[in-house]
C-alpha cells in the first residue's frame, strides 16, 4: 500500500513540474470584498482578467453556482473601467442586459455570473464591499515562454507565441538563417 501511495505522489509531482501551459483558475472557499479578493488572488498573480467571450463561456460552464457570484478583476478607475492587473482601460465588453447600471451608488468593482439563467458568464457592476467569491489565475507565460524572442498569448488550455522578426517555431526558438555569403569577383 505505502509503494502505491508513493507512486501515486511521484506521478503527480511529475505532472506539475511539467506544468500545462495554459490558464489555471483558482477560486476562494469564502465570500469576500473587493479589495480583500484583490490581496487574496495577489499570491497567484491577480483577479481573473476575461480576454474573450469564449473564456466568459468557459468560466459559466466550468465554475459551481455561487449564490454571491464572483469578483474579477475589472473595477472603475478615475471614472473608466480599468483591469487591475495591468491598469489598462477596458476595451472589450461582456456586460449583462442593462449593464453597468450603477443602480446602487458606488458600483464600482465587476462580478461575473456564473450559472445564472439570464446572462450567465455576463459581468454586472456591484458595491465593492459586498461579499463575492474571489476568482483567480495563474499564468504559466512568463519571460522564458518564448525564448525573449516574441510574446506570449494564452489562451484557454493553451498559448501561442507571437514571434519578432528572424524567429519562428512553437517558442521562437529557432532562428532564421541566411544563405552563406558569395564573394563578389
Amino acid at each position: 500500500m505505502t509503494c502505491l501511495w508513493f507512486l501515486s505522489l511521484l506521478a503527480y509531482g511529475l505532472t506539475m513540474l511539467e506544468g500545462v501551459n495554459c490558464w489555471t483558475y483558482i477560486y476562494s472557499n469564502e465570500n469576500m470584498t473587493y479589495d480583500k479578493a484583490e490581496q487574496w488572488c495577489k499570491k497567484f498573480p491577480n483577479l481573473v482578467a476575461v480576454q474573450s467571450k469564449s473564456e466568459n463561456d468557459y468560466l459559466n460552464e466550468t465554475l459551481p453556482f455561487n449564490p454571491g457570484y464572483y469578483w474579477i478583476g475589472i473595477r472603475k478607475i478615475n471614472n473608466i473601467w480599468t483591469w487591475v492587473g495591468t491598469n489598462e482601460p477596458l476595451r472589450e465588453e461582456n456586460w449583462a442586459t442593462g449593464e453597468p447600471n450603477g443602480n446602487g451608488k458606488n458600483e464600482e468593482c465587476v462580478e461575473i455570473y456564473i450559472k445564472r439563467g439570464m446572462d450567465g458568464g455576463k459581468w454586472n457592476d456591484e458595491k465593492c464591499d459586498k461579499m463575492k467569491v474571489a476568482l483567480c489565475y495563474i499564468a504559466s507565460c512568463n519571460e522564458s515562454t518564448c525564448n525573449g524572442n516574441g510574446k506570449c498569448n494564452e489562451v484557454i488550455n493553451n498559448y501561442t507565441c507571437d514571434c519578432n522578426p528572424g524567429f519562428y517555431g512553437r517558442n521562437c526558438e529557432l532562428a532564421v538563417t541566411c544563405p552563406a555569403l558569395t564573394p563578389i569577383d
